[in-house]
């Protein structure tokens, strides 16, 4: 059932490439399995506006951030630091 909602994040990834002139760009890399992440995000009145990621990732890695980049759109940076995996559970395929 989920398979094929991860193969389709991971074949069309939600907010896939860079984002020029970003506010926010930071870089993540698991050195177990090598996956690599580049997130760029701009913020307006405090809130991201828009957001876009780069990955050299697995599938479940790349499923994972498309899924964590479109529900964390419009969201403060106060409301992201209060993100725990219960949430990411609760929002995940």
């Amino acid at each position: 059932m989920y398979r094929d909602e991860i193969l389709d994040l991971y074949n069309n990834p939600r907010n896939s490439g860079k984002l020029e002139n970003a506010d926010i760009q930071k870089e993540g890399e698991n050195p177990s399995c090598g996956d690599h992440l580049t997130i760029y995000a701009t913020i307006e009145d405090g809130e991201i506006s828009e957001i876009k990621h780069e990955s050299e990732a697995c599938a479940i890695c790349s499923a994972a951030t498309s899924i964590l980049t479109e529900e964390i759109k419009g969201l403060s940076k106060g409301e992201i630091e209060n993100l725990d995996s219960d949430w990411m559970l609760e929002n995940s395929v």
